[in-house]
């Protein structure tokens, strides 16, 4: 019984880790996806996120102002996205 237990708690655990794996690859994906359309078009990508609060206005102006702005933060996102994903293969690699 204390066998089939420890096993129970063994394979939970694996679960619980491919479940935070699977989630961390997904943030990986949106981070490098996200980089992508701030590389590609800046400008209407900053401008979808205009709407809504007006402290957030504030917030996201500068970035519709300055297209640089938005390149090198998108650029750090993949960068970032890339790191989270290539970090994952190489914690599940033997």
């Amino acid at each position: 019984m204390i066998r089939n237990l420890r096993r129970s708690a063994i394979g939970l655990g694996q679960r619980d880790n491919l479940v935070r794996r699977r989630a961390v690859e997904c943030i990986a994906m949106g981070m490098i996806g996200d980089g992508a359309l701030a590389l590609v078009e800046p400008r209407g990508h900053a401008e979808l996120w205009q709407k809504g609060p007006v402290n957030w206005q504030r917030l996201v102006r500068p970035f519709v102002e300055h297209p640089a702005m938005i390149r090198c933060a998108g650029a750090l996102g993949i960068a970032l996205g890339l790191w989270l994903a290539l970090r994952q293969e190489r914690a599940t690699s033997p």
